[in-house]
């Protein structure tokens, strides 16, 4: 006599993130400020003063020009400062 396999499928799990594969979170939570007109509002505040979201972008998109691996007249540029 054969044991019956009383074994049922394993439910599967929720998924709890329906969005897109690869977040950028910082990115996205950047743009949606720049683009609700909050690029002088505070972004951070830390020991050396408060940064606004416009000067968080500008220092964002300095810093990606730098690694930019074809860009090299802009890492001289940017990463003087």
């Amino acid at each position: 006599m054969a044991i019956a396999n009383l074994r049922t499928a394993e439910p599967a799990a929720p998924k709890l993130w329906t969005g897109p594969t690869r977040l950028q979170f910082a990115a996205d939570v950047l743009q949606r400020n720049l683009d609700a007109g909050h690029a002088n509002k505070s972004a951070y505040i830390d020991g050396r003063g408060v940064t606004t979201f416009g000067q968080l972008a500008d220092r964002v998109a300095r810093f990606g020009a730098c690694c930019a691996p074809s860009v090299s007249s802009a890492k001289s540029a940017c990463c003087s400062r």
